[in-house]
């Protein structure tokens, strides 16, 4: 059995709902149904407000197991570095024991239904484990388990572990506990990310204050060596480590690049490991020297062992590390280096924070080496201290812009600026807010803007500052920010963590034009620019992160509530209604309307709800048709596209507006159309209608959010129904198939001094080979193996019709051909349809031996001569029954002796074909045969069988086969 979304071997989801609900009736069904609602809610609701991850984990698994019954309950969670799955917390009576003994799986593992839920992220079952090779078996072994339901925990586009339920029963689950399960495992996902948001907001929030703690160090002018151990103190509480280390380039002559790193300090986390001293290494001969050469904290995943503590025996083999340069200003001074005694311990987070406290390192190694060689670099360094104490709690844009404002006039002089910002969709960029001489309507008429001067895009891509004179702007540009002649506009790129942020612009007046912002500004005034874009970069990265979290909390809770009504409103078109009426309060819309798509391309209204319609225009509206040509512009726009942004004419165009509305009012809104799409299919449209909205607008983000709902509900919807409609056709293609094994011998004769053995199998659930041995008079057997000219169901109901004349024919004591010219007059009847028969009908003289044959089209049987060890072919035979009429056909003889066999086959097994495509053919059928002249008739069938199958070796079948063998017996 394999494992796969169905409740157990030999069992379809059906037909264990109907074993398990038969009993219940209607109304004691609608009682269930409604009790596990209320069930899903209470668990649900009990999980909402836990944000500690551990706290949550043991809730869900007690409230699952409690409330569901079921007994024993397990969640698994993935973790991505290393790839795996690990057991996190479970109840009932072996979770202790997971948990002691720490159970985890390679998500690529082969076999488990446990890694096959998460690379799938489908729902798995297997209700017999003992006969599922794909069943992994957990310790302790002693542990019985005759049933599983994985069910995977998917949040958005991640996934973030599995509910794994498990039972000593057989058939312990069924369609409603996967409904059920499946259900609650949207809640449960739901309540897992923001516990993770919550845990790694803790964790971020620690890193920012040891971070100020750090800067804090700074400002006290302490001793290098003392601040390196602060700083290993302060990341190891935050992130595991084995060994803390800073690595600084041998000095060189000024026109030479550093190749040499010395270890000039280090702490271990373990008494019992010897800190490291005194080593030197080149950056060419170890694994973090592309940190260097991207100057970018990466983390170790390989076995690479160039590792300088890996070789001189402080790690075991599978370690991990983290790698971050030491780099300020655009100067790399070395690197700082975690290393952990285990596998996969580093994710983004941790080499994240390890790059800040890098960042730090840098910049406190930095100022030592400036203090020593200037006390004016060493107040430039103070000065950019202050700036970093005075940004590092703000937490909006515009009080930031404000502060570095204040801070870069006073320093450097100058009239104005402000903090360039890239678009979130499209090309240009925006200014959010400024600083210095502008009135609020100039602000709010440059913060309206989109600016696309050419400059602005070269710093995006190359990350140089540049002193731009006035001149070289558009007249919109100089016009906006009232430039004068002998202005130059000085642009420093605002880049944390590699990553470029936006621009920093500031405008002051200068003679010089066309040079570089260094010898514009002189190197103390252009270092602290330098440092105060730097700073603001971070600053501006942890607002975002700020503003991030709490948009994807809103976003996160509306999705939640609107989620609740696919679940709960016991219908699509129902669930779709509540969306619709929601919205109004949730985002202001004023129209809203979902297009579903037909099969040609038309579309049609499925849910309508208008601020400007009653619910009568809006109930005349449902189901209203629309051409495909209508939408056909915004295909040609781009496939990809999220979300459209029209006018409300656009809207206005489909006929469903109130020709009422104020004409004033309506050009106030816009309409927004996002694609009901999942992959490969399109579902139709998602229509908005939103007054004043921004360029900048959460609302969008939403509205793409909700749009993914709503077409995974549609394509749920779609996908039970054709579930339901698959599952009759099987049911269908079941009936048949045992219709049709009524007309296959149920049992072979016995044929004294005879051995008979048959094999068949077709390729789909019904066929077109039949095979029969029947007595035609006492002492005379009467063998028939043939083969339809398609598959399938019409197949099978030609080979039913086929078999019953050859056999009412054959009983009137004929001869072979004589008896299949008959059957082909009769089949030749009626014809239309275009199928003909290939047969083989021979009738044995048991006494004998001696059998008289015909041969109608089919393969040529094989003959096995016992004495001489010898396999040979017979003489191919005539035209196949039913192809035209009349046909000739002619009798055949061979001669049995004692230990000859004769082989009858259809081309099912000749045209067995491998992976490559080559077929297994008769030359390979001969020296299969060839090895079972010592064989019984079974035998020889087993031999033949292993040798196709390892010719084969996984290629899927494609036609039917039949394999019949009969052998005189040794007196």
């Amino acid at each position: 059995m394999n494992s796969k979304d169905h409740p157990g071997q030999n069992r379809t989801l059906d037909e264990s709902y109907s074993n398990t609900k038969a009993s219940v009736l209607p109304s004691e069904r609608r009682e269930l149904r409604k009790k596990q609602l209320e069930i899903i809610a209470k668990v649900s609701k009990s999980i909402t407000g836990t944000l500690d991850l551990n706290r949550l984990l043991k809730r869900i698994t007690s409230l699952v197991h409690k409330e569901f019954g079921y007994p024993f309950v397990h969640i698994f969670l993935v973790h991505y570095v290393p790839q795996t799955i690990e057991f996190a917390f479970g109840s009932g009576a072996r979770a202790k024991d997971y948990k002691n003994i720490k159970v985890s799986f390679d998500i690529q593992s082969p076999i488990g239904l446990i890694p096959l839920a998460v690379r799938t992220r489908q729902t798995q079952l297997s209700n017999d484990v003992s006969n599922d090779p794909q069943y992994l078996l957990y310790k302790p072994e002693d542990a019985v388990t005759n049933s599983e339901l994985v069910v995977p925990l998917v949040y958005g586009d991640q996934i973030l572990g599995v509910l794994d339920v498990q039972s000593d029963k057989i058939n312990a689950f069924d369609t409603e506990d996967i409904e059920v399960l499946e259900t609650l495992s949207a809640h449960i996902a739901i309540a897992i990310n923001n516990a993770n948001m919550y845990r790694s907001e803790v964790w971020r929030r620690r890193g920012a204050e040891s971070l100020r703690d750090i800067a804090l160090l700074l400002a006290e002018n302490i001793k290098l060596d003392d601040l390196y151990q602060t700083v290993f103190k302060k990341m190891q509480k935050l992130l595991p480590s084995t060994i803390a280390s800073i690595w600084l380039y041998e000095p060189v002559e000024e026109d030479e690049s550093p190749s040499i790193l010395k270890l000039v300090s280090s702490r271990t986390s373990q008494k019992n490991i010897k800190k490291p001293r005194d080593i030197m290494i080149d950056i060419a001969d170890v694994w973090f020297k592309e940190v260097l050469e991207k100057d970018n904290a990466i983390i170790r995943l390989t076995g690479d062992p160039s590792d300088p503590f890996y070789q001189r025996g402080y790690l075991i083999e599978k370690f991990s590390a983290i790698a971050a340069p030491l780099s300020t200003g655009g100067k790399q001074l070395g690197v700082l280096l975690l290393h952990e005694n285990s596998f996969g311990r580093y994710g983004n987070e941790a080499r994240n924070i390890t790059a800040s406290f890098a960042g730090y390192t840098a910049v406190a190694i930095e100022n030592s080496r400036l203090s020593a060689e200037s006390v004016d670099q060493a107040w430039v360094s103070t000065i950019l201290l202050q700036v970093a104490l005075a940004t590092q709690t703000l937490t909006t844009i515009p009080d930031l812009i404000e502060t570095i404002g204040q801070l870069t006039i006073a320093l450097i002089d100058g009239r104005l600026g402000g903090i360039l910002m890239p678009q979130p969709v499209g090309s240009g960029y925006f200014m959010p807010a400024l600083y210095g001489k502008v009135n609020q309507q100039q602000a709010d008429t440059i913060s309206a803007e989109v600016f696309n001067e050419d400059v602005f895009t070269e710093i995006k891509f190359d990350e140089i500052e540049r002193a731009v004179p006035a001149s070289d702007f558009t007249e919109k540009f100089r016009k906006l920010f009232k430039l004068r002649d002998n202005d130059v506009v000085l642009l420093f790129p605002l880049v944390a963590h590699n990553q470029t942020m936006g621009i920093l612009m500031h405008v002051t007046k200068s003679e010089l034009h066309h040079t570089d912002p260094e010898r514009l500004l002189g190197k103390q005034r252009f270092t602290l620019l330098r440092g105060i874009a730097q700073q603001t970069a971070i600053n501006l990265q942890n607002i975002n992160l700020v503003h991030e979290r709490q948009e994807e909390s809103y976003i996160s809770n509306v999705l939640l509530q609107l989620s609740n009504y696919f679940v709960t409103s016991g219908s699509l078109s129902r669930a779709l209604e509540l969306l619709c009426e929601s919205l109004y309060t949730l985002i202001g819309a004023e129209d809203v309307l979902i297009l579903e798509r037909n099969e040609d391309g038309s579309y049609f209204v499925r849910s309508l709800r208008s601020v400007h319609l009653s619910k009568t225009e809006e109930n005349q509206f449902l189901g209203k048709k629309f051409p495909r040509e209508i939408f056909d512009p915004l295909k040609k726009e781009g496939d990809g596209i999220k979300l459209f942004v029209k006018p409300h004419a656009w809207y206005k165009q489909l006929g469903l507006a109130n020709t009422k509305v104020n004409q004033s009012k309506a050009n106030e809104l816009e309409t927004l159309i996002a694609p009901l799409t999942v992959p490969a299919e399109d579902y139709g449209l998602f229509l908005v209608t939103l007054r004043d909205l921004k360029v900048r607008d959460h609302r969008k983000t939403l509205l793409v959010e909700i749009a993914d709902q709503i077409a995974s509900a549609v394509q749920n919807n779609h996908l039970h129904y054709v579930q339901n409609l698959q599952t009759l056709i099987e049911r269908e293609f079941q009936l048949a198939r045992q219709i049709q094994k009524t007309f296959l011998p149920e049992k072979l004769p016995d044929i004294p001094g005879y051995d008979i053995a048959v094999q068949w199998q077709t390729a789909r659930d019904v066929g077109g080979d039949f095979y029969d041995a029947f007595e035609v008079k006492p002492g005379y057997t009467g063998l028939i193996i043939a083969d339809v000219s398609d598959k399938g169901l019409p197949a099978s109901l030609y080979m039913t019709v086929s078999r019953t004349l050859i056999r009412a024919i054959a009983l009137e004591d004929i001869s072979p051909a004589q008896t299949l010219e008959r059957v082909n007059h009769l089949l030749q009847l009626d014809s239309s349809q275009g199928f003909f028969v290939t047969v083989f009908y021979g009738v044995l003289e048991q006494a004998t031996g001696k059998m008289e044959y015909c041969i109608a089209g089919h393969n040529p049987p094989y003959f096995l001569n016992f004495a001489k060890k010898k396999v040979t072919q017979f003489p191919r035979g005539g035209i196949a029954l039913g192809a035209m009429d009349p046909i000739h056909l002619r009798n055949e003889l061979i001669q049995f002796e004692p230990g000859d066999a004769c082989a009858l086959f259809t081309d099912g097994i000749t045209e067995t074909f491998n992976p490559h495509g080559m077929p297994f053919g008769n030359q390979r059928f001969e020296r299969s045969l060839a090895k079972a002249f010592n064989a019984t008739a079974q035998e020889l069938l087993d031999i033949v069988e292993r040798d196709v199958e390892a010719f084969r070796d996984g290629a899927p079948t494609a036609d039917d086969t039949t394999f019949l063998v009969i052998k005189r017996l040794n007196e």
